[in-house]
């Protein structure tokens, strides 16, 4: 099992899209069940929101699935952002937009 992350400042906006992009991605390829993706954000100022109501309408358009409901997003590491299954291989991707994650966060997911 892999597990995907992709993080960006609040996790509203380019990070969901990310992963709801790789996710139908990976489905198609028909890799779902060996590939976890997942989203998170930077910092907790947005945790418990869903996506911001224009990167779902964008989606939508563009013809992607995009989770909203509220508790999606969260910084690395927090309850918002991880799946049950923490020791699975990770790998982050962050937008250029976005500090460097500090080292407090957990190097063992995203």
């Amino acid at each position: 099992m892999y597990r995907v992350c992709f993080v960006c400042k609040g996790n509203i906006c380019r990070s969901p899209m990310a992963e709801a992009v790789f996710r139908a991605r990976v489905a198609e390829a028909g890799l779902d069940g060996l590939v976890e993706v997942d989203s998170a954000g930077t910092g907790g100022w947005h945790e418990g929101d869903g996506a911001d109501p224009r990167t779902v309408s964008v989606l939508e358009t563009a013809g992607y699935a995009q989770d909203t409901a509220p508790g999606s997003s969260g910084p690395p590491g927090s309850p918002a952002s991880t799946s049950s299954s923490r020791s699975t291989p990770s790998t982050c991707g962050i937008s250029r937009h976005s500090r460097p994650l500090p080292r407090t966060r957990p190097r063992s997911g995203c």
